[in-house]
């Protein structure tokens, strides 16, 4: 899913996670066991997503995530001061 939306494989530092949280989502090798990042982008993967998506709303990109009702991926926007890092929610 992380290749969809533009983001490469972990490599390099903080990106490969770590012994005892274990390896992220995009990490190059499927990792013998479940861990707290196993179903977590790292932060190298998520700004990737990001610009990815940043482009498709600024209209740079073409917007290839859509169904016949419309749009598939919506910007967050939240008001109630939550963690909002840029990546949209799929509807």
């Amino acid at each position: 899913m992380g290749h969809n939306f533009g983001s490469d494989h972990d490599s390099g530092g903080s990106c490969l996670g770590n012994r005892r949280d274990g390896a992220y989502l995009m990490n190059p090798f499927s990792p013998n066991t479940i861990r707290r990042n196993s179903d977590k982008f790292s932060w190298c993967s998520r700004s990737q997503i990001i610009g990815v998506l940043n482009a498709v709303f600024a209209g740079r990109r073409r917007n290839c995530f859509a169904s016949e009702r419309g749009r598939l991926v919506q910007p967050i926007h939240t008001d109630d001061g939550g963690d909002d890092d840029g990546i949209s929610h799929v509807i």
